[in-house]
């Protein structure tokens, strides 16, 4: 059903012409968008999977209790709250481009090496805390270039006319987004080794 909406809004957005646009014009916004529209989604794949790996069996694994863990969503989030705003200054003087790029780039890499940290653990208990806690607060701080880039990058192509119809088909992406980052993780963390929470989101913001 996701894939049908998401499909139906491509198919809307490459038909819905009033201003009569070109063509090649309204091809090109539909691939800028839909690019950075599905690496936006792989993000939110990849900074939610630690609340789908919030859970009983995990804290068990890692030696750690609920609070333990829960202080590294903390510090996820507070870092992703602070430079959401400051990284914003930068990517208005970088470019929505460049800083996707950064964005979509660096919180891959970064889940490739909570995957593989997931998979080995060498540690148990407190230390587990600090590294993972450590390496989830990089990676929410290269996930603030995609968030604000994102509408940056999109609505240029869109008169102001059309704007409220574009922010309608990204909600859609951004509905995407959230479906990954919670159904599908956790189909993915009851069939697979926990680590893969990781790699999977890794390959998707790397592949686009």
């Amino acid at each position: 059903i996701i894939a049908c909406i998401v499909i139906a809004a491509c198919v809307i957005d490459l038909t819905h012409n009033p201003l009569k646009h070109t063509r090649k014009y309204v091809n090109f916004r539909f691939l800028n968008w839909f690019l950075v529209g599905i690496t936006y989604s792989g993000t939110y794949f990849g900074r939610y999977n630690m609340n789908v790996a919030n859970q009983q069996r995990i804290w068990d694994v890692l030696g750690v209790d609920k609070t333990g863990f829960g202080w590294v969503i903390t510090v996820g989030f507070i870092v992703y709250g602070v430079f959401v705003v400051i990284n914003g200054i930068l990517v208005d003087k970088m470019g929505g481009r460049k800083a996707t790029i950064i964005g979509a780039m660096g919180s891959a890499i970064v889940n490739v090496f909570m995957g593989i940290y997931a998979l080995f653990m060498p540690f148990k208990g407190f230390a587990n805390i600090i590294i993972i806690c450590l390496l989830y607060a990089i990676n929410n701080y290269f996930q603030t270039f995609c968030t604000s880039a994102i509408c940056k990058v999109g609505v240029n192509f869109y008169n102001f006319r059309e704007r409220g119809f574009f922010s309608g088909i990204f909600g859609v992406i951004i509905a995407f987004g959230f479906f990954l980052a919670f159904d599908v993780n956790d189909s993915i963390i009851n069939v697979l080794h926990w680590s893969f929470l990781f790699f999977i989101p890794a390959v998707m913001m790397f592949g686009f």
